[in-house]
């Protein structure tokens, strides 16, 4: 079976719009449908919540058997923050829902998803936004998986950790402070919209 994740999100109405990434998913729809791909799902604006997108990677990498293909597309806002990381910054997606929610998705909870690959599965991400060369993988290596011990349940930490066991229908989580600390001063403004 081969299946499309394909995520799209021009944050419409805001102060941080884009302009192609609608455009994108539409792309790699056609892209997936001339590769005969037997399933593909697009989630774009409104339905781009950080819970829907998570979940429907997951999903996706865990639901995949031996000789599966599973693609995974992003088209959207991407961003940086200070954090305890060997290179002092975690890489996020920015879901629609951000600046409600301040939940992100971080990159190395795709590159963690690997954990739940059965063998022989085909997996690719692309993700077409800033700060994604963190995704790279070292020329030559055949991963497996890039799994550390902390990674599978690390999906933001902006301001708490969404986990793919939370939600929407389990209500919201408890608002804890200050959802942009350490993020720089620029940053800050970019991903709240302000």
């Amino acid at each position: 079976m081969k299946r499309a994740i394909l995520v799209g999100i021009n944050y419409i109405g805001t102060s941080s719009e884009l302009r192609g990434c609608l455009n994108d998913v539409d792309t790699m729809k056609n892209l997936a449908t001339a590769l005969e791909f037997d399933e593909i799902q697009t989630i774009t604006e409104q339905q781009a919540t950080t819970n829907n997108i998570g979940l429907a990677f997951m999903q996706a990498i865990r639901d995949a058997r031996p000789g599966d293909v599973v693609l995974l597309y992003y088209s959207g806002h991407g961003t940086r923050y200070a954090a305890d990381r060997p290179d002092g910054y975690e890489e996020v997606l920015v879901p629609i829902d951000y600046s409600t929610s301040n939940y992100a998705i971080a990159i190395a909870y795709l590159k963690s998803l690997a954990v739940l690959l059965k063998p022989k599965v085909n997996l690719t991400i692309i993700l077409d936004c800033c700060y994604s060369g963190s995704t790279s993988v070292p020329e030559g290596a055949a991963v497996r998986s890039l799994y550390r011990g902390d990674e599978p349940q690390r999906f933001m930490r902006v301001a708490r950790t969404w986990t793919p066991a939370r939600t929407s229908d389990s209500g919201p989580p408890a608002r804890t402070s200050a959802s942009t600390a350490g993020m720089p001063a620029r940053t800050r403004a970019s991903t709240t919209g302000k």
